[in-house]
């Protein structure tokens, strides 16, 4: 296997661009870090910066909010640009970036893909011949399956079934996903999305409409003064999401710049995430430099029963909200769409060049009441039927400075607070600085601020970081964040304390070769299970990664990339390790009909906690970034072919395949009675 490349390649150069072909899945990989499910889609996070790829911004006639959307530059570089524009006049080539203050070559190569520079200011008018004519579609549909049998799909007799209606599963071991888009520029977006598990029935039983889960949306943008309107499915974030954010964001990543977050406010839903849209309708109006929102949704989500009224048969009370998405025994169908949850609220923002202050109110109203099984360390959490969050956030530039914020209020007393700073010293030189409160009280069940746990309370923090480049070739960047949880957590019997560093160096040689190193530490505490104490005490875990990535690209058609992951993970005086190597080969011609991925690694793990992940390169609309324990190989191939310009098709295996372990996932209806498990996709788009 090839793991390191010869020094030969550094004298080598040619147009080629690594960081060109490889940003957005550079992307995935910095959005996944912290990320514990293989299965999340990560299509609504990346959509703007898919957009932007095949309809690049017009820098002379760019808008601050088109470049904030690409999540690259910082807002100081994003004015720098509009003044010198303003100063000097329009743009004659993109590499005239050169001479705007703040900007460096590295930036000039990571927004590149994303651009472009012209005279023609014209923007393409929304008319419904334009709409017929210039309008683009896409239908696509996929089937998937596990070669191997698995054990929920084994016969099981009447009998057994009768003691145990969840011994197997209701459906077919194939899964499937279809979706249909149609867009127009960036006004104009209409679409369906159908998608069933394997193990979900299929028009059948509990799915007798087909598919388990459908989504669809109507949208319509920057028309006049409606700057959004959807309806169907969609997402709204505001602010720094403590007081609403549906859906996914950046969060502590090799890139320390993506802490803050950038709100895309109302858009549609196009992800197969069965529990993060809303489902209504939704508006945004601009008033000169006020914006207002408002959002309605009444959504149908799934939950475990806790109390039922054995006089009407019906359900009291709700314990908990199921956010699997997976319908495929008697036990998952009983929990789907049990429970309505109505939302409904709004956003007044005010915006200038250098200045924004928002206020954003909410209320999330259930059908029957949410009451948890309460203990000890989540007393606190919300229960009842209705919850109010109130915020406001803020946003100024000023010089070199840009400082953000929001405040948020629970309606039972509880209040969420974040601060932050990015600082550009020197055009090579950014610090960021970001403070959370998150009180023990503050509630909130669509939030999504920066942090360590899951809900925005009882936690305290306080994030700083950096990038530094001082040569055209070599950036360094890191952060270190400080936190404690001031109350009790699950597994955890007293306050606690943790921190959380990452230094990473990029060097690029030559526009076909980068590579980089990094390291990461997290300490947390947790409770010893070992302890005898009536009360256990506590113990530090403290998690190590070392990472060495190199990629290499032969020639314009194939790029090579060799990595080295290692784990360390220390249980109080217990220790284990994990590492994980593997060779990837890409083969991608500009203009040839045939294209490929394969990758082969080997991986040895003492046990989970010593567990490896490793971002896979997937069919379109797909994500996979699976974790390896154990001791074995990974290998996966996905191949493409374009018959036409209209349409061409996928094909992916992917195996795993162990040396100490007989039968994986045992105890499961997922067990296989093999040491390997081999998956396949077949996937296929017609593009009108």
């Amino acid at each position: 296997m090839v793991i390191f490349v010869s020094n030969f390649v550094f004298a080598q150069e040619d147009k080629s661009d690594v960081q060109k072909d490889n940003f957005i899945e550079q992307r995935v990989e910095q959005i996944s870090e912290n990320a514990d499910n293989a299965d999340i889609d990560y299509s609504n996070l990346l959509e703007e910066l898919q957009y932007f790829q095949k309809n690049p911004i017009n820098l002379n006639n760019a808008k601050a909010e088109d470049l904030k959307a690409l999540n690259i530059l910082t807002e100081v570089q994003i004015l720098s640009l509009l003044r010198h524009i303003e100063n000097t006049g329009k743009l004659v080539a993109i590499y005239e970036l050169q001479a705007v203050e703040n900007f460096t070559l590295e930036d000039i190569n990571k927004i590149k893909p994303f651009i472009y520079v012209s005279n023609n200011l014209e923007s393409p008018k929304l008319t419904l011949n334009n709409m017929l004519n210039n309008g683009s579609a896409y239908l696509v549909t996929r089937i998937s399956f596990t070669g191997e049998n698995q054990k929920g799909f084994n016969d099981v007799s009447d009998s057994m079934l009768a003691i145990n209606p969840n011994a197997k599963y209701l459906g077919s071991k194939y899964g499937s996903f279809s979706r249909f888009r149609y867009t127009y520029g960036n006004y104009v977006s209409i679409g369906i999305t159908a998608d069933k598990d394997p193990g979900e029935q299929f028009l059948k039983g509990a799915q007798k409409n087909g598919y388990d889960f459908y989504s669809a949306h109507i949208s319509l943008r920057n028309y006049k003064f409606i700057k959004a309107f959807v309806i169907g499915d969609y997402q709204a974030q505001f602010g720094q999401g403590l007081t609403f954010w549906m859906g996914l964001g950046y969060g502590k990543t090799s890139d320390p710049m993506l802490v803050k977050r950038s709100a895309r406010g109302i858009s549609p839903s196009n992800s197969i995430n069965e529990n993060l849209f809303l489902r209504g309708v939704a508006t945004t109006i601009q008033v000169k430099k006020l914006y207002f929102t408002a959002f309605y949704s009444e959504n149908k989500v799934d939950a475990s029963i806790n109390t039922i009224d054995t006089l009407e048969n019906t359900a009291e009370s709700i314990s908990s909200l199921q956010l699997s998405g997976l319908h495929r025994t008697p036990r998952e169908v009983a929990g789907k769409n049990f429970l309505t949850q109505y939302t409904r609220g709004g956003n007044v923002n005010f915006k200038s060049r250098t200045f924004s202050l928002g206020v954003t109110a909410v209320q999330s109203v259930f059908g029957i009441n949410l009451e948890k099984n309460l203990a000890i360390y989540n007393q606190y959490d919300f229960t009842g039927k209705s919850l109010i969050n109130i915020g406001t956030d803020y946003n100024w530039v000023w010089r070199n400075l840009n400082v953000y914020g929001e405040v948020s209020r629970s309606n039972n007393g509880g209040i969420a607070q974040v601060h932050g700073a990015i600082i550009t010293l020197d055009p090579r030189f950014f610090v960021s600085i970001l403070y959370r409160n998150y009180s023990l009280m503050y509630q909130n069940l669509n939030g999504n601020g920066v942090g360590e746990n899951t809900r925005n309370n009882n936690e305290k923090g306080m994030l700083s970081g950096f990038v530094f480049k001082p040569y055209k070739f070599l950036s360094i960047a890191g952060y270190y964040d400080r936190f404690v949880f001031p109350y009790l957590k699950y597994q955890v019997n007293t306050a606690t304390y943790g921190n959380d560093f990452l230094a990473q160096i990029n060097y690029t040689p030559s526009k076909k070769t980068e590579m980089y190193a990094r390291v990461r530490k997290r300490l947390k505490q947790k409770n010893n299970a070992l302890s005898e104490e009536a009360i256990q005490e506590t113990i530090e875990t403290l998690q190590t990664n070392y990472r060495f990535n190199i990629i290499y690209k032969l020639n314009p058609a194939i790029r090579l990339r060799s990595r080295v992951d290692i784990t360390e993970y220390k249980l109080g005086s217990a220790t284990s390790r994990g590492f994980m190597i593997y060779q990837d080969v890409n083969y991608n011609p500009n203009m040839g009909k045939f294209s490929f991925n394969f990758r082969y690694g080997i991986f040895n793990a003492d046990d989970f906690n010593s567990r490896i992940y490793a971002y896979e390169n997937d069919v379109p609309y797909s994500f996979y970034i699976p974790s390896f324990s154990n001791k074995g190989t990974r290998t996966y191939i996905t191949l493409n072919y374009s018959f036409t310009r209209h349409f061409e098709m996928w094909f992916r295996v992917a195996q795993t395949w162990y040396s100490n372990v007989y039968v994986i996932s045992e105890g499961s209806l997922n067990e296989i009675d093999a040491n390997h498990r081999t998956d396949f996709k077949l996937q296929a788009r017609y593009k009108f």
